[in-house]
C-alpha cells in the first residue's frame, strides 16, 4: 500500500519507536557528511536510500530479475515484491561491457544481473506534489555507458521534476537477433529496449510513492539513447508509457530484421556455436566472458547502435518510414543537435588508437571517399563542396562533413524533425558553445570544440564523462548557459513546451516558421528559420548527391 510521504518533514531517527511509527512515509538521520538517510515504502517494497543537498536519492532499485541462464535473450521479467527494507543507498552493478568509448565507457565488468534504476527527487515535495518525471536513457552506442555516471540533481533542484536513470542491457547481450532465438514466441532482438519499457512500467506503478506524476513522464537520451526515445516513439509496446520525447544529438535507422539475423548467425559461429538450432542452447550456456570478447571492443556485434526492425518491438517498416507516415506515439518533441557533433567521433579515434599527432590531409582523403561510398563522383562533389583548404586544419573539415552530412546529426535530424512535427509539436535547438569542457582527454592538435557529449555536462552537472570518470566544473557564462537548458528541459516536462509561463523565446519548429531552431551558446539564445538552418549545415548539397549513390 502507498503511503503519503508526510509533506517531507523528515523526522530524525531518534529510537526505535519513533522509527516504528513512521514506517511507511520517508524519514531521515544524521549520517556523516551531512547526508541522512531516507526511507520510503512504494508498491514494490520499502526502502531506504540517501537525503543529500536538497534531494532524496534511490540508488539500485531492481527492476527485473537478473537476465541470466534461461532468462539470458529473453524479454525481462518484473521484479517480485520484496517486504524487507532495501538498502538503496548505492548503485547497482554496470552491464556487461568492454570496449573504451571515451566518454561513455563504463570499466570493462561481465554484469549480467544488472537492470537497476536510480530515482532523484526533491527532498521537499510531498507524494500528492504529482511533479513531472524524467526517465534518462545513457548514450554509448548501446554497447557501453551506464546510469551512475549521470547526476541529475541539478535538473531535480533546478526545476522541480522527479529524474529515474538506468541501466539495460547492452551490446549482444541487449540486441542480438538470431532466427532460432527469434522462433522460441517471444519479442527478440530489441531486448535494451524491453528493459526500458519494463523501466517505465515500473515507473507507471511506483513514481507517485515517490511525488512523481505517472501521468506526465518525459524520455530522454542522448545519442544512443536518443535513437532508444525514437524507437520508444514507434514502439506498439511502448504507448501509454511515456507521454513526451526528448532526442539530444542523433537520429538513426534500424536494422532490417534479416541484415540483423544474419549479424547473429555470424556471432553465434565465430563464438564457437554453430548456426544450427541448438545453436541458441549453446550460446546461452557460454560464460559472459566469451560473449563480450567475441563482441569486439568496438562494438562490431551488434549494428547500428542495437535497434533492429523486428516487427512487434519496432515496426518491420523501420523508424524513418513510421516517423513519415505518422504512425507513431504523437507526443511533444524536444531535439537539441551540437555545432561540431564529429569532432568526438574522431577524437576517440585517435584516442582508442593511441595516435599522437593531428589529423592529415591523407585521412581527409580516405573520410571523403568513406562517406562518399566509393563513388568517385560524389567523392568529387564533397571534396568541391568541402575544400581542404576552407579548414584550419583536416580535422575541422571533417567534422564539418560528418556533422552536416552524417546520418545521425544536423541535416539527418532536421529530415526527422520534418516528419515529427507534421503530427506534433516539436521545438529544436542547436549547442553552440565551443568553449565546453571537453569529455575526452587533451590530445596532440585535438580541438573538441561544441562536440557530440559536451552539453551533457550543462545538464547533469556533475557528469563523470571521460575515461578518468572525472567532472568538469563550468565557468560563470556557461553556468548561466547551463541554467537556461535546465529550464528549457525541465519546462517541456512539465508542460510540453521549453518556454516558461510568460516566455516565448523557444519557437515551436517547422519547416515554414520564421523563427524555427533556437541557437543557444553563452551570448544567450537566438532563433533562425529552417532555411537559414539548412543552409549553415549545407543540407541543400546533401539532398543533391543522394541520387549519385
Amino acid at each position: 500500500m502507498m503511503t503519503p510521504l508526510c509533506g517531507r518533514t523528515y523526522q530524525l531517527f531518534l529510537a526505535a519507536a519513533v522509527a516504528a511509527l513512521m514506517a511507511g512515509a520517508i524519514a531521515s538521520h544524521a549520517r556523516p557528511k551531512e547526508m541522512r538517510s531516507a526511507r520510503i515504502d512504494a508498491p514494490t517494497g520499502p526502502m531506504e536510500g540517501l537525503e543529500e543537498n536538497g534531494t532524496l536519492q534511490f540508488r539500485g532499485i531492481p527492476y527485473a530479475k537478473p537476465p541470466v541462464g534461461d532468462l539470458r535473450w529473453r524479454p525481462p521479467v518484473a521484479e517480485p515484491r520484496w517486504s524487507a527494507v532495501r538498502d538503496a543507498t548505492k548503485f547497482g552493478p554496470q552491464c556487461a561491457q568492454i570496449n573504451t568509448l571515451a566518454t561513455f565507457a563504463g570499466p570493462p565488468n561481465n554484469n549480467e544481473d544488472c537492470l537497476y534504476l536510480n530515482v532523484v527527487t526533491s527532498d521537499t515535495a510531498a507524494a500528492s506534489a504529482r511533479l513531472p518525471v524524467i526517465v534518462w536513457f545513457h548514450g554509448g552506442g548501446n554497447f557501453t555507458g551506464a546510469a551512475d555516471a549521470y547526476d541529475p540533481r541539478s535538473l531535480v533542484n533546478g526545476g522541480g521534476v522527479v529524474v529515474v536513470t538506468l541501466n539495460y542491457r547492452l551490446g549482444v547481450l541487449g540486441w542480438l537477433a538470431h532466427p532460432d532465438l527469434d522462433a522460441e514466441g517471444h519479442p527478440f532482438a530489441n531486448y535494451g529496449l524491453l528493459d526500458q519499457q519494463m523501466a517505465l512500467a515500473w515507473v507507471q506503478k511506483n513514481i507517485s510513492a515517490f511525488g512523481g506524476d505517472p501521468g506526465n513522464v518525459t524520455i530522454a537520451g542522448q545519442s544512443a539513447g536518443s535513437f532508444d526515445v525514437q524507437a520508444h516513439m514507434t514502439s506498439p509496446l511502448a504507448k501509454g508509457l511515456f507521454h513526451k520525447a526528448i532526442m539530444e544529438s542523433g537520429v538513426e535507422e534500424a536494422t532490417p530484421l534479416k541484415e540483423a539475423e544474419a549479424l547473429g548467425l555470424r556471432f553465434s559461429e565465430e563464438a564457437g556455436c554453430g548456426n544450427e538450432p541448438q545453436s541458441v542452447a549453446c550460446l546461452r550456456r557460454l560464460p559472459v566472458e566469451r560473449l563480450m570478447a567475441v563482441q569486439g571492443t568496438a562494438g562490431k556485434y551488434p549494428a547500428n547502435d542495437g535497434v533492429v526492425a523486428d516487427g512487434t518491438v519496432v515496426p518491420a517498416e523501420g523508424l524513418s518510414a513510421v516517423f513519415e507516415e505518422g504512425k507513431f506515439s504523437h507526443v511533444p518533441v524536444l531535439s537539441s543537435t551540437m555545432r561540431d557533433e564529429w569532432n568526438f567521433l574522431t577524437g576517440v579515434q585517435q584516442f582508442i588508437s593511441g595516435r599522437k599527432t593531428p589529423l592529415t590531409a591523407d585521412d581527409y582523403e580516405m573520410f571523403v571517399a568513406a562517406r562518399a561510398g566509393g563513388i568517385q563522383s560524389v567523392e568529387e562533389s564533397i571534396r568541391k563542396h568541402y575544400p581542404l583548404s576552407h579548414y584550419r586544419t583536416p580535422q575541422l573539415a571533417i567534422a564539418a562533413i560528418g556533422t552536416q552530412g552524417g546520418p545521425w546529426f544536423q541535416c539527418a535530424t532536421r529530415d526527422r524533425l520534418n516528419s515529427l512535427s507534421k503530427v506534433s509539436p516539436v521545438y529544436a535547438y542547436q549547442f553552440n558553445d565551443r568553449t565546453a569542457p571537453s569529455n575526452l582527454p587533451v590530445m596532440e592538435g585535438f580541438e573538441p570544440l561544441a562536440d557530440h557529449t559536451a552539453d551533457i555536462q550543462y545538464l547533469f552537472r556533475g557528469f563523470r564523462g571521460g575515461p578518468s570518470g572525472i567532472s568538469h566544473p563550468l565557468n560563470a557564462k556557461q553556468t548561466r548557459l547551463s541554467n537556461t537548458l535546465i529550464a528549457a528541459w525541465t519546462n517541456f516536462a512539465r508542460t510540453g513546451s521549453p518556454n516558461g509561463q510568460d516566455d516565448n523565446a523557444w519557437p515551436k519548429y517547422n519547416r515554414t516558421a520564421q523563427p524555427a531552431v533556437v541557437i543557444a551558446d553563452l551570448q544567450g539564445m537566438t532563433t533562425v528559420s529552417d532555411d537559414r538552418f539548412a543552409a549553415d549545415n549545407q543540407c541543400e548539397f546533401w539532398e543533391s548527391i543522394k541520387h549519385l549513390r
